[in-house]
């Protein structure tokens, strides 16, 4: 999963985009994903974030991406259809589950979905 924080504190963070990929226990791919949304109009951009990403301002505001909403809509619809999957990745517990657990908390979704789901976030020690 990789979500870009347009600003430093999680009450005022958005994800921008979501990347994943769903393997079977031989690691074979099953699903990959990788779905991006505008930017909410309150928010304004982290210069930091638009140089890692590589993303211009202008593509956050492209028309035919999904708003923030539909976006983590997408994200928990996902959640839920591999609910069986154990999450893992770089700093996912420590940023990315930080991340979804704002941008739920914001939506009417459960602020936890991989805790109240069974799914579960491992992270490499």
């Amino acid at each position: 999963m990789i979500s870009k924080p347009p600003a430093s504190r999680p009450p005022f963070h958005q994800p921008l985009q979501f990347a994943a990929i769903l393997t079977d226990g031989d690691f074979r791919e099953i699903e990959r994903v990788n779905l991006r949304c505008r930017i909410a109009p309150h928010i304004i951009p982290s210069p930091w974030a638009l140089v890692l990403s590589g993303l211009r301002p202008a593509q956050l505001l492209d028309p035919s991406l999904p708003s923030p909403f539909e976006f983590t809509q997408e994200i928990a619809a996902l959640i839920e259809r591999w609910s069986t999957a154990t999450w893992t990745g770089f700093n996912s517990i420590h940023f990315d589950e930080e991340m979804l657990r704002q941008a739920f908390y914001q939506w009417p979704f459960p602020p936890r979905p991989c805790r109240y789901s069974s799914s579960c976030a491992a992270q490499p020690s």
